[in-house]
């Protein structure tokens, strides 16, 4: 799965969506390259949603006390994108 082809608008778009259905807010996202977890030994599942046809997860998590590396070695690899400006997730 490749979300290469989206533009940013779209990228938000399908956030903002995301967040609709679960009532969350969305306050950015972190952008890091499947390979990440997956040389960590986790999987990335497709969970396509009806607003959003990249939707994915993380799956193949170990028990909680070692969750915990496993999520800041994926943050190290992570870009931190923050809504744009105006967006209502922003405000």
């Amino acid at each position: 799965m490749d979300r290469a082809d989206l533009q940013e608008p779209q990228i938000w778009r399908y956030g903002e969506a995301t967040m609709e259905l679960s009532g969350a807010t969305l306050h950015g996202r972190a952008d890091f390259r499947a390979e990440h977890p997956q040389g960590l030994g986790l999987k990335i599942e497709a969970d396509p949603t009806p607003l959003n046809k990249y939707h994915a997860h993380i799956t193949g998590w170990p028990p909680k006390p070692q969750q915990k590396l496993l999520a800041v070695e994926i943050a190290g690899k992570s870009i931190f994108v923050s809504p744009p400006a105006g967006a209502p997730s922003a405000l």
